[in-house]
């Protein structure tokens, strides 16, 4: 709109232009070299207009032909750096892929192109791993190292590299030297909470933890539920070191922070009892399985009630297993803790509920032991020793990555060395035997079940 104003307002200044001259006749001599010419005025203009159209004409003529080896060498160059920034973005695109020899022919194109080695160091080294040469791949790396935007980049690839070797002393020194560049990394605290844990340094690995928090590079549950993890890996480290207070002040903490998370409260109970603590034991104990019941809370429950015959540890249990009275754990702890009372009616009803709701090794293998103690046929007994054969295993800690069984909660996994990947009642099935009692009363194996592990639930 605004140069269609221009437009208008030109043309209105040259038309007043126009009418002031045929307003105001005259003429123009000029005597030049003994020529004399005499022009009107308009027409003097006239021609002084289209001179000056000319001449204009002329120098932009001259002056494009002056400039134009410039002009075209610097298309040349935009153009090839056209080229070079395509080639860049293929050579991204081959390494997400895993292209190994596209990755490596587009990050050389990449580099003779371009020539900024800052833009194509990166390329280099992850064509250089994506084919497997991991030296080539470290100059690179080391390169990086030389340029202040690229040093970043060059420290992380050097740790992912110390990592995969296993030189975890090497990669926790790269991921320090990471952290001085930058500070508000999320990969930094990631890193050294891992290398930390995996060295054993756990106040280190929770201190990583606790500054990427209070830099808000996590969220928070998260970094609460991973601080929870590593405090009940220290209570535990204490624990067997005989530090007894002192483990359970960070048993406390590691439940106050994830109140989810069962291994702390377990760990946490067991302190509260080696401590002479029983009625927060209780406490404790009661609150967490109404939350998510756990069959290691019973003997430690029981042991802080005090309780040792039969009858009293299953009318001492009523109080607990009331507090959540339909999870199959209950049902099934219940069903154990009436079964050693010889309370076998009350048991059977608890397994049938039990597993009317989910199938499990444990319930079917106490339906078995209650149709022994009451005096039922090696037919009835073997039937659901076949079914317990066959079914998940629930009293196991698994890893959810490997599917490695553990007897105990800790917090990496034997098998994998991941973190925090331990987690109880996995589906699972392991291979175990059938045991049962024949009429003559030695015990014999019948038929051992051959089941593979499935991931875990």
């Amino acid at each position: 709109m605004l140069r269609i104003l221009w437009f208008i307002i030109l043309i209105g200044l040259i038309v007043f232009a126009s009418l002031w001259v045929a307003q105001h006749p005259g003429t123009v001599e000029i005597n030049w070299f003994g020529l004399e010419v005499s022009l009107s005025t308009g027409i003097a203009l006239l021609l002084l207009l289209v001179f000056t159209i000319v001449v204009i004409f002329v120098f932009s003529l001259l002056r494009g032909l002056w400039r134009s080896p410039g002009s075209l060498m610097k298309a040349y160059r935009n153009n090839k750096r056209s080229r070079g920034y395509k080639a860049l973005t293929l050579g991204m695109v081959a390494v997400a892929a895993g292209d190994p020899e596209e990755a490596k022919k587009q990050s050389k194109k990449a580099d003779v192109l371009l020539n900024e080695p800052p833009l194509t160091m990166l390329l280099q080294a992850q064509a250089a791993q994506l084919n497997g040469d991991e030296d080539a791949a470290r100059k690179y790396f080391i390169l990086m190292l030389e340029n202040k935007e690229t040093a970043f980049l060059g420290l992380r690839g050097l740790t992912n590299q110390a990592i995969k070797k296993g030189d975890h002393e090497e990669a926790l020194k790269l991921a320090y030297k990471a952290k001085k560049l930058r500070p508000e990394s999320k990969w930094v605290f990631e890193q050294l909470h891992l290398l930390e844990a995996n060295e054993g340094h756990y106040s280190e690995a929770l201190e990583a933890l606790q500054e990427a928090q209070s830099r808000k590079l996590l969220p928070k549950a998260e970094s609460k539920h991973k601080q929870a993890v590593v405090l009940t890996q220290i209570a535990l480290e204490k624990e067997k070191a005989g530090d007894l207070e002192f483990a359970l002040n960070r048993a406390g903490k590691a439940v106050s922070r994830d109140p989810d998370l069962v291994a702390a409260q377990l760990v946490q109970s067991r302190l509260f009892v080696a401590t002479n603590r029983h009625r927060k034991a209780v406490s404790s104990i009661e609150k967490a399985w109404k939350r998510r019941p756990h069959p290691d809370f019973v003997p430690i429950y029981m042991e802080a009630r005090k309780v040792e015959a039969p009858m009293e540890r299953y009318k001492a249990g009523e109080k607990l297993f009331a507090l959540n009275p339909d999870d199959p754990v209950t049902l099934v702890a219940k069903a154990e803790a009436a079964l050693a009372a010889d309370l076998w009616g009350e048991a059977r009803f608890c397994l049938d509920e039990a597993l009317a709701n989910k199938p499990s090794e444990k319930a079917y293998r106490l339906l078995a032991d209650v149709e022994k103690a009451e005096g039922g046929s090696v037919e009835a007994i073997t039937a659901y020793l076949e079914k317990a054969a066959s079914v998940p295993q629930e009293s196991i800690w698994i890893c959810k990555t490997c599917s490695e069984p553990h007897e105990d909660w800790q917090m990496q996994c034997n098998s994998c060395g991941n973190l925090d990947s331990l987690k109880w009642r996995a589906e699972v099935l392991v291979q175990q035997p059938i045991k049962l009692l024949s009429a003559d009363g030695p015990e014999v194996i019948v038929v051992e079940a051959e089941t593979a592990k499935t991931s875990p639930s």
